[in-house]
């Protein structure tokens, strides 16, 4: 049996950092950032700093789990090529179980070229591919206290019910994190799922959205807001990110605010999942405990946007909690 397996996407990921870009600022919007990144048109734009990397909701979460000592194994679907053949090496090498990954021989491995700006928040551009085809063929063979659900895209997003019988048959623990396809579907669509997880994981931006889909006139000014109006909705933990200024969980005894560590801030791709992950690996390993889950799922986000890449930067167990000692002023607090 495994302690988790992550299901969603692994793709090729391409980080290509460059000095040209520039933050424009836009019109403001709720649905999109008033921030925009640009270049000159027409212009070619060369730089020496590219490097070539994996990621995908499923492997990052399955990687830093693994990290962390976990039993892990993801499932999710690439192509047949040289690129899903490394994708698989890399996962092998880092102690993450690919018996679940799923080969396709029509369409290749998935792909995120990432373009970074120094002092600016990264632009991805995304090619599904093999990975809107995800079948779960051995959904009823997967073995596994934990059940970490991650972004569906494509086809792939019809297989939440049977994902969902899968939980409720065999009472997994599950993690969800939606992606873009599921929060626009709706707070309805996805009650099913979010009422059997034991913890919901989104940012504000998808907070606000789910609520707003279950009640157009809710508040969704502040986070606590957005708490109040999720937390009839059964997830036993509910945790919304806020990037650099903190995240916050919920576990029906309380709302706990979790302030962002120092980082030098290098490229922010992953680090939803590396929070994600390290939270849920902190509920393993310290026997539910929401302000050392959320201490170290921050260690976790710090470190890996100080790195490039979705994974590079993730920890083990005892990295995170010597990053936690060493800011030890920076502190969960609860609100009652």
């Amino acid at each position: 049996m495994f302690d988790f397996v992550t299901i969603g996407t692994g793709t090729r990921d391409i980080f290509f950092r460059v000095a040209e870009g520039r933050v424009l600022s836009g019109p403001p919007s709720e649905s999109a950032s008033p921030l925009y990144l640009g270049f000159e048109y027409g212009s070619k734009i060369v730089t020496d700093d590219a490097v070539f990397s994996f990621g995908g909701g499923a492997l990052n979460t399955a990687l830093a789990l693994a990290k962390m000592d976990l039993n892990v194994a993801a499932a999710f679907r690439i192509g047949s090529e040289g690129t899903g053949d490394v994708l698989l090496g890399e996962m092998t090498s880092r102690h993450v179980d690919h018996r679940y990954v799923e080969r396709d021989r029509d369409r290749h491995t998935g792909l995120s070229f990432v373009i970074t700006v120094p002092g600016a928040d990264h632009v991805l551009f995304h090619y599904p591919g093999a990975g809107a085809g995800l079948a779960l063929e051995g959904l009823a063979e997967i073995d596994t206290r934990w059940l970490y659900l991650t972004s569906l895209i494509g086809a792939s997003a019809e297989l939440l019910p049977r994902i969902e019988a899968k939980v409720r048959a065999d009472s997994i623990q599950l993690i969800f994190n939606p992606g873009q396809t599921q929060i626009a579907a709706g707070y309805p669509a996805l009650r099913g799922l979010i009422a059997l997880a034991h913890v919901l994981i989104v940012n504000r931006r998808e907070a606000a959205e789910l609520v707003r889909s279950a009640d157009p006139g809710a508040a969704t000014r502040t986070i606590p807001d957005l708490m109040l109006s999720m937390q009839g909705w059964g997830a036993r933990h509910t945790v919304i990110t806020d990037g650099a200024a903190g995240a916050y969980a919920a576990d029906g005894d309380g709302i706990y605010f979790m302030p962002a560590y120092p980082a030098r801030v290098v490229d922010t791709t992953g680090a939803g999942d590396a929070f994600g992950a390290a939270y849920a690996a902190g509920l393993v390993h310290t026997d539910g405990d929401v302000a050392a889950s959320l201490r170290m799922a921050a260690a976790n986000a710090a470190s890996v946007v100080a790195s490039d890449g979705a994974h590079a930067g993730t920890l083990t167990v005892p990295a995170a909690e010597d990053l936690v000692a060493r800011y030890k002023d920076i502190t969960v607090r609860k609100q009652t």
